[in-house]
């Protein structure tokens, strides 16, 4: 009832009388009464889960891995559902957390050889791996996945990174010069140094040719202050 007529009927003396649960509502427990009409167990369980109903018992580790993986095509991506941390998956396995493809690998391949590291082959540097929210980190295709050492690990990974940085910076100094200047920054045209097809960088010069400059502009100042003194 609301306030209004729960006040009302305690003045009056009408309000019912109080039933005190001793049980669980949940049909076969016999568990003491927790809260909410339910023992400790159920009510933790309503509160993790949503539902009292007992969880799905599964006979072995792959089985259970398995059905937190939306398995597709051959081809494509297998989308981790489970727990997801940093942005990549993690499988309760053997006592201890695990990151998801790890495991994939091993149900499907078999032990990791030691000390390598799986990579994911799906990884690429297309628009759809954006770093930091990559979604090919949840990817479990065991097709998509290498034991790889660290040091290649490492390759595969800044030789894609290097491409986003490249993007990035160009695409963050063309917003700097707009704040700065008021107008749309033009794409960079050839280098003006006869034979050479680099992007010019400044003052109509490739970054190679325009440090060639600065340098003899350099000497040649330094020959005219000598000359002075």
């Amino acid at each position: 009832m609301c306030n209004r007529h729960y006040h009302f009927r305690r003045r009056h003396g009408t309000l019912p009388p109080l039933i005190f649960k001793t049980g669980c509502d949940v049909e076969g427990c016999d568990r003491p009464h927790e809260g909410l009409g339910l023992c400790k167990l159920h009510r933790e369980r309503l509160k993790k889960t949503g539902t009292t109903d007992d969880p799905i018992r599964y006979e072995t580790d792959a089985d259970r891995f398995w059905s937190k993986v939306d398995r597709r095509g051959p081809d494509e991506c297998w989308p981790w559902l489970g727990i997801v941390v940093a942005s990549y998956g993690h499988f309760w396995l053997r006592g201890r957390s695990i990151v998801a493809h790890r495991a994939a690998y091993e149900f499907a391949k078999g032990p990791i050889p030691e000390g390598l590291h799986i990579d994911h082959l799906c990884h690429s540097r297309s628009a759809g791996c954006p770093r930091g929210a990559c979604p090919h980190r949840l990817c479990q295709n065991p097709a998509h996945l290498e034991a790889v050492t660290q040091q290649e690990n490492n390759y595969r990974s800044a030789r894609i990174q290097t491409e986003e940085t490249r993007q990035r910076r160009s695409a963050a100094g063309k917003l700097g010069a707009t704040a700065r200047w008021g107008s749309e920054v033009k794409a960079p045209g050839p280098c003006s140094e006869p034979g050479c097809g680099r992007d010019s960088l400044c003052q109509g010069l490739c970054t190679r040719h325009y440090r060639q400059h600065r340098r003899r502009d350099t000497r040649m100042r330094r020959s005219t202050d000598e000359e002075t003194k």
